[in-house]
């Protein structure tokens, strides 16, 4: 298949963050604060430009929940259209106005895996939990992520995020919905839900031994560029079509677009599963998918595979 215009143009921007990124490094050490505001604002000029463009991209601040409890702070917000002008520089954003905050990293080490993890956990409790479909219990608001342009680990890093699941999520909507190193690969979470009769022979395989209902399945989802059948330029292009659908569950005036980012290329990769508890929906939901089963439809939230 011939190679689509999105994918060049994700090329070019690869290429100038490279760049970016080898003049940064260059003065990271004398001042390693100044390095980390300009990898910052590389990510945000890059969201800027290819997400929804009604939807306003900031940096540095904290997330406040109707409470007035804040969130650390973050590197990188989207905010929902409809956001008030006159708060988009106050540096609080009102948890219910943002739409994804994003933690980045000039060059991802080992160490920087915890603190993503433990961010994510306090960010995810920002909105109260919701309930009523799959889609809703097992993602939580905002989409939450690492950016980073360059890596120090040159392995595949799914063990290493696994570890970190273990130590801090006791549920699958506090996970991060991503890793994105912008010169490697994409790590992208994908949750499965497998109870009931109607769910696929493979999933209930899955739960054998374990509950005869079933479960939820979560896996990091790997997109590597150093294959065959990948072309430079693939993981910036898959992120932005991952966050625009992620926003399209949320606003319906995306999925044209995001169905059309879908169809670019086959966007497909590998990952390890994890098994949970079908406790971690709620009963309601449970009793339905027994009952009933899934839905087909792109976008419906009652869906077997996000």
């Amino acid at each position: 298949m011939e190679r689509h215009d999105y994918i060049e143009f994700m090329k070019s921007v690869k290429n100038t963050m490279a760049s970016e990124y080898k003049r940064i490094y260059r003065r990271v050490s004398e001042d390693p604060g100044t390095a980390g505001d300009q990898a910052e604002e590389n990510w945000a000029e890059f969201l800027r430009n290819w997400l929804p463009a009604n939807y306003p991209t900031v940096t540095k601040g904290r997330i406040l929940n109707s409470d007035g409890i804040t969130s650390p702070q973050i590197d990188i917000l989207v905010l929902h259209p409809s956001y008030p002008l006159h708060l988009r520089d106050k540096k609080h954003y009102f948890a219910g106005g943002v739409i994804a905050a994003f933690e980045c990293k000039l060059t991802l080490e080992r160490k920087h895996l915890k603190k993503v993890f433990e961010n994510s956990v306090k960010i995810k409790k920002m909105l109260p939990s919701r309930e009523g479909t799959p889609y809703d219990e097992l993602f939580q608001l905002p989409i939450f992520g690492l950016l980073a342009h360059s890596s120090k680990l040159k392995k595949d890093i799914s063990y290493a995020i696994q570890e970190q699941i273990f130590q801090f999520c006791q549920h699958p909507r506090k996970l991060p919905d991503f890793f994105c190193i912008a010169d490697t690969v994409i790590y992208e979470c994908t949750k499965t839900v497998h109870i009931g009769p109607h769910c696929s022979t493979d999933g209930r395989d899955l739960f054998a031994g374990l509950d005869k209902v079933g479960g939820v399945v979560t896996d990091y989802t790997c997109l590597k560029e150093d294959s065959k059948y990948t072309y430079e330029g693939e993981v910036l292009g898959r992120l932005i079509a991952y966050l625009t659908e992620r926003m399209a569950y949320e606003d319906p005036s995306l999925r044209q677009f995001a169905d059309y980012l879908s169809c670019i290329r086959p966007w497909a990769g590998y990952g390890l599963m994890l098994q949970w508890k079908k406790s971690n929906l709620s009963r309601e939901v449970i009793r339905r998918l027994i009952r009933e089963g899934y839905q087909e439809e792109r976008w419906s939230r009652w869906q077997e595979a996000f």
